[in-house]
């Protein structure tokens, strides 16, 4: 139940909703109702696409990464250390560097993405403007925290997932209870 709520909380991320539909919503300006109304509607469908989009990705990546340790007898592996150890006598050596580069690519592109989610939020919401040299210290902050108190970073990053799967509610049904307002 645990990594299942981490699943979606990776996969459909709150903030993301919040940054997504701030970069929809300056696209097309609407002063009638009725057009609002189905400009809501078109950034609700254009967000659930991209969310669809991310969890039929996230899904393709278990169920290879799945198969691939199933099929070699590798039903055990419990880390991204594991994972990575492992790949290469399945793989070959690229697998490593693969899974390594790939890593990167996704921790830097959640970076940008919480930060920028971040800066939305907190001028759209609460109207406050915070340094940039600030929320990226804020940003950094927690795997720092991680790295230094030497916990163990896959069960943390599950962790965090599942918080992030609890604050869904609030960024989901808020948009949706309000189908004249799409400002």
């Amino acid at each position: 139940m645990l990594l299942a709520s981490g699943i979606l909380g990776a996969t459909v991320m709150p903030h993301v909703i919040f940054l997504h539909s701030s970069l929809t919503q300056g696209r097309i300006v609407v002063k009638d109702p009725a057009q609002k109304r189905l400009l809501l509607r078109f950034e609700i469908m254009d967000v659930t696409i991209a969310m669809g989009v991310a969890g039929f990705v996230n899904g393709a990546m278990l169920i290879m990464a799945a198969s691939t340790f199933f099929r070699a007898g590798l039903s055990s592996i419990a880390s991204i250390e594991e994972a990575h150890l492992t790949l290469e006598p399945l793989l070959g050596p690229a697998a490593k560097w693969v899974f390594a580069v790939s890593l990167l690519a996704s921790g830097l592109s959640s970076s940008a993405v919480g930060t920028m989610a971040g800066q939305v939020i907190m001028q759209g919401f609460i109207e406050r403007h915070i340094p940039i040299w600030l929320r990226r210290v804020v940003t950094i902050l927690p795997s720092l925290v991680v790295i230094f108190l030497g916990l163990d970073p896959t069960r943390t990053l599950v962790i965090s997932q599942v918080v992030l799967s609890f604050g869904l509610p609030f960024a989901v049904v808020p948009s949706s209870s309000f189908p004249g307002d799409a400002t």
